[in-house]
């Protein structure tokens, strides 16, 4: 069946049908324009001849008296009965069945003469406009005196004669008798002059036929509406509920125009006819959008059209809310042209998704059509563009019938074509459920607020749960990594709601242990198919833990290089300058010893001698500090703690260090600690001789001549203290960092020589005796080094 109805085949086809419908009801409407209009010729003969006269008799029972009617407009609304019968008046004759007057704010005066040659009664009926008409009055002559009736949907119902919801008046005329009467039509709506003289016997026959079929109409309807309210309660498809409210709609319009709400459900009210009818327009045209938006799943086809077809819905509820409270006439009008609108949209939008593949818009596309045109000729008729006649009146009734049988076949096709979508879901979904279950990646389903709704075994294993453990009570944010879980909120719901995605890095919690679990994480918005609306979010995470614990390892090999690197620039520099100078002076004075030595004293030879001597020292001292961090940083050095008479120690120091040039002033603050002046604590001599000779030397070669360079030993929690103190150039704030680094000297040495390998030789010697150094320096002011190690004080022993 799906290969035969092809879209595209019959989408031109439909297209130039839908085309040339239109075409033949603006003709229709423009040809019946003149007889429909006011400005009628003028007959200028008597109003009253004999062959204008409706002669009434027993072998018939109907008479249809739109022909024999001559017309009047009172614009003003205010002309009477006695107005409008003086000779001046000039009245219009008519020449359709029905004259309809479409919406106009005038009232309308007929008038037609009636001669009873019945041989049986004088008690006719006379019907005089359709139920939609708010209020007819008749004026029967009685003397020199009117009879006045007055009937109409604005008129209680307990008011009428004859209790029908056709507006009928009994015409009293007796036999032979014959009378001019008149009527006068006023309404909101349409104005149209259904005038029929009946026989009692042959209007309740009439009247018989009319009511069964109504009864089935309205069977048909609600019938429709009680199956789908069934299938509303049967499946969760909002598609159906749509349909329903539309269906009562349309049956509860239908019910009110057509006068029963007024016989049945409020004959006391009447002003309800116009707030309910108006009511049950918007309910149907906002629940047919509404219907169609989401059974044509527009919005799967075209953004442009589903916006349209949005907007045309919400002008419908607009109209439901507001319309009611206005004028009846304005709000009338209105929604007819909303119903030609609709019609029409719908249509396309029928034939455009069947265009696209949609197969069950076929149907719809029928039923639309059928109302579209039924609904189209009775909106012409009701803006008198149509006369009024069966046919115009009652084609919207067949269109509305066409819509919800075709409707139901549609959804019936759409049932069919779920079943199969669901079938061809369900296999899907059994691979997907394969494939989630065996991937290795953390994969789950979350609600909006980060409820779970799914998680698979790869992902429980990952965060530490068992794989029994029920993920419906779990919440994927308490299971992000502390630092982590402000992202959700302020940017990955965000951006998901917005960009549909959101992809990047993200630490997940082991809840176990609480250790970070590093991952690349995206999440998917999951969308309502009906609505559209935000539903769910999809995670998927892959674990990089291992990936990042690398990046860490070559991210540290490349900080140790780059560290190695400027360790050898650095190296580089010092020895172009730490060896090439030595070796200059060197070979300064072994030339003059060589090329002068008959003419030097022997005080100047020795002097160069003793030069080459000191210049030989100052480059052994620099290779055995480069070999001696060579040996640290390799651990060849040991430490080997001894017992040391710390006191005499420093002494001792102080007096080897000390120049010509400087002088090293030691104090100690130990008295408690010392026993017969002396403080012997367990440490390694070497490794100590070395720290305290390095920091003293610096003191003394960054101070200026003559300054006193500041020794003192203290005690505290089992820890040695030594603070030196100098009044030397100080270290340049931002390079205080960097002092300990091999090579590095500060950018304020000038000529001042150096290795920059001191403070790097303390530091290695203090990690290995578990000390530590402290430096507080002013740039030109001075630097004060701390240094602790930790010691075990020992007991002399006691002579006797």
């Amino acid at each position: 069946m799906y290969k035969i109805l092809q879209p595209s085949k019959y989408v031109p086809m439909l297209s130039w049908l839908l085309a040339l419908l239109i075409g033949v009801l603006l003709l229709l409407g423009m040809r019946s324009l003149p007889s429909s209009q006011i400005s009628l010729p003028v007959n200028h003969h008597d109003p009253l001849a004999a062959t204008n006269t409706v002669i009434l008799h027993d072998q018939q029972g109907k008479y249809p008296l739109g022909k024999n009617l001559e017309i009047f407009v009172d614009p003003t609304q205010q002309l009477t009965i006695t107005d409008v019968t003086q000779p001046q008046q000039k009245f219009t004759p008519s020449y359709v069945d029905v004259p309809n007057m479409g919406f106009s704010q005038s009232a309308y005066w007929a008038r037609v003469t009636l001669r009873n040659h019945s041989d049986i009664t004088s008690q006719w009926y006379l019907q005089g406009a359709p139920s939609n008409v708010d209020q007819v009055e008749l004026y029967i002559p009685q003397g020199n005196s009117w009879i006045k009736k007055q009937i109409g949907r604005k008129l209680p119902f307990s008011q009428r004669e004859i209790k029908d919801r056709n507006l009928v008046f009994f015409l009293p005329i007796g036999l032979g008798e014959e009378k001019t009467i008149y009527l006068r039509f006023i309404s909101q709506g349409t104005v149209a002059m259904k005038v029929i003289a009946w026989q009692p016997a042959t209007y309740y026959n009439n009247n018989f036929t009319s009511q069964f079929l109504l009864g089935g109409f309205y069977g048909i309807l609600l019938t429709l509406a009680f199956i789908n309210l069934l299938l509303v309660l049967l499946l969760d498809d909002v598609s159906y509920r749509y349909y329903v409210f539309s269906l009562i709609g349309m049956t509860a319009n239908s019910f009110i125009r057509d006068g029963f709400a007024l016989q049945y459900l409020w004959p006391d009210s009447p002003q309800l006819n116009f707030t309910a009818v108006i009511l049950f327009i918007g309910i149907a045209l906002a629940s047919s959008a509404s219907f169609f938006i989401t059974f044509l799943q527009v919005r799967r086809y075209s953004h442009q059209l589903y916006r349209l077809m949005n907007w045309v819905r919400w002008v419908c509820v607009g109209f439901m809310l507001i319309a009611w409270s206005l004028p009846f006439q304005p709000s009338i009008i209105l929604a007819q042209y909303l119903a030609i609108i609709l019609c029409f949209l719908m249509s396309y939008a029928c034939l455009y998704t069947w265009h696209k593949g949609f197969i069950p818009a076929r149907f719809a596309l029928l039923g639309w059509s059928c109302l579209f045109g039924g609904t189209s000729i009775w909106c012409f008729k009701s803006f008198g563009w149509l006369p009024a006649n069966v046919l115009t009146e009652e084609l919207q009734r067949f269109g509305v019938i066409g819509l919800v049988f075709f409707i139901a076949v549609a959804l019936g096709d759409h049932v069919n074509l779920i079943k199969k979508e669901s079938k061809k879901i369900e296999s899907e979904q059994q691979k997907l459920a394969l494939i989630v279950e065996n991937s290795s990646e953390f994969i789950s389903i979350t609600q909006l607020n980060g409820q779970s709704v799914f998680i698979n075994d790869a992902g429980k294993k990952i965060i530490g749960l068992k794989a029994e453990n029920n993920f419906q009570n779990i919440n994927i944010l308490d299971y992000l990594y502390p630092d982590d879980r402000y992202l959700f909120q302020s940017d990955i719901l965000t951006t998901v709601q917005t960009k549909g995605r959101w992809e990047g890095e993200l630490r997940l919690c082991d809840g176990n242990s609480g250790a970070a679990i590093y991952t690349i994480s995206s999440f998917f918005l999951i969308k309502d198919q009906q609505t559209g609306k935000p539903k769910a979010l999809a995670l998927v995470s892959r674990d990089i833990s291992k990936l990042k614990q690398a990046e860490h390892n070559i991210l540290q090999a490349l900080e140790a290089e780059k560290a190695v690197s400027q360790m050898r620039s650095r190296f580089i520099t010092m020895a172009s300058h730490e060896i090439r100078t030595p070796l200059a002076i060197i070979s300064s004075s072994t030339g003059i010893l060589e090329n002068f030595s008959d003419r030097l004293t022997p005080e100047k030879k020795q002097g160069h001698l003793n030069t080459i001597q000191d210049t030989i020292k100052r480059m052994t001292q620099l290779l055995d500090d480069v070999l001696m961090i060579n040996r640290v940083e390799a651990q060849n050095i040991e430490f080997q703690p001894e017992s040391l008479d710390i006191i005499a120690f420093c002494r001792s120091l102080s007096t080897e260090v000390a120049t010509t040039t400087h002088t090293i002033d030691f104090s100690c603050d130990v008295d408690s600690q010392m026993s017969d002046g002396s403080l012997i604590v367990q440490c390694d001599e070497t490794l100590l001789r070395q720290i305290l000779t390095h920091i003293l030397n610096n003191a003394i070669k960054y101070s200026p001549h003559h300054q006193i360079v500041q020794l003192n030993l203290t005690t505290e929690n089992q820890q040695l203290i030594f603070t030196i103190s100098d009044r030397g150039i100080g270290i340049p704030p931002a390079e205080q960092g960097n002092i300990y680094d091999a090579f590095h000297r500060g950018s304020n040495v000038g000529n001042i020589s150096g290795t920059g390998l001191g403070l790097s030789i303390v530091k290695k010697y203090l990690e290995l005796h578990h000390g530590e150094i402290n430096l507080d320096s002013y740039l030109g002011k001075g630097t004060t080094v701390t240094v602790r190690i930790p010691y075990v004080k020992l007991e002399l022993p006691k002579h006797n």
